[in-house]
């Protein structure tokens, strides 16, 4: 069963209301740990203009100093994910008392902006970059030219020019050196255009080390499909079942008051925190 949802049983009830404590208590702490500043950043345009950010790492080391004081849980511990834009920090843990096992899984979503650093050389690199990116363009229509020209003029000394795709294809099939001397003549341009490419990824590299992130999100409470759906937000969910089939009227009283305590431990564990 989920905690959150309504039930008439009384030891669900007492639950629901350390839950919501517990999910207050976290929000609050979220909205504590992701404030917002305010950086200089750099469109691609060049333009200059102020962005709204957080330190998602406050949040992550949240997680992991929650993550050390649950001492009488299991977890797997603090993990991270990322998906394009969207990344997202979270931990889930148990509580296993006999057949009765208690889950959590908490998860921070936020998004990432890619802006560049304002820095002028930028200019000059993206300038560097277009003037690269025509020398290409030439050099390809060259490499594409020379070695059309190359092939008729070779297939006409060898008397060959008149030839159907169907004969030009069996022609180069029987005849690979021919096609060897072709490679070998507009090898010269491909180096050029080699050199121009690797120049062209090495100042894709500088604007990527130029590139810095900022991010967005909403300390609100999320449930598990708008988490799914990229939704920025805190997920909190807990879930109470049992091994076999969980029956509420069949928990033992002695059960009930361990995970209530349990609950408690878990809600002073956040208030610490705050």
């Amino acid at each position: 069963m989920q905690l959150g949802l309504q039930s008439d049983d009384m030891f669900i009830q007492k639950l629901n209301l350390k839950y919501k404590q517990f999910c207050d208590l976290l929000l609050l702490s979220i909205k504590n740990l992701s404030q917002i500043s305010i950086k200089q950043v750099m469109l691609a345009d060049r333009t200059i203009q102020k962005q709204n950010t957080f330190d998602p790492m406050k949040i992550y080391n949240f997680f992991k100093l929650m993550e050390s004081q649950l001492i009488n849980f299991s977890t797997n511990g603090t993990c991270t994910s990322n998906n394009d834009d969207t990344r997202r920090i979270f931990i889930k843990f148990t509580k296993s008392l006999h057949s009765y096992i208690l889950s959590a899984h908490i998860s921070f979503q936020y998004h990432v902006l890619l802006y560049y650093k304002p820095d002028h050389i930028i200019s000059e690199y993206q300038t560097e970059l277009n003037e690269l990116s025509n020398k290409s363009k030439i050099s390809k229509n060259n490499i594409s030219a020379k070695g059309n020209s190359i092939i008729m003029n070779m297939l006409q000394k060898l008397g060959y020019a008149n030839l159907t795709n169907q004969e030009l294809f069996e022609f180069f099939f029987n005849n690979p050196h021919i096609i060897d001397k072709i490679e070998n003549k507009i090898k010269t341009e491909e180096k050029i255009n080699n050199q121009i490419i690797h120049q062209e990824k090495v100042l894709l590299k500088k604007l990527d080390n130029l590139l810095v992130e900022m991010y967005s999100t909403s300390p609100i409470l999320i449930d598990e499909i708008k988490l799914t759906e990229g939704e920025d937000g805190i997920m909190c969910n807990f879930h109470l079942t049992h091994k076999k089939n969980l029956t509420l009227k069949k928990i033992p009283q002695t059960i009930q008051n361990k995970f209530l305590v349990q609950f408690d431990k878990l809600i002073y564990m956040i208030k610490n925190q705050i």
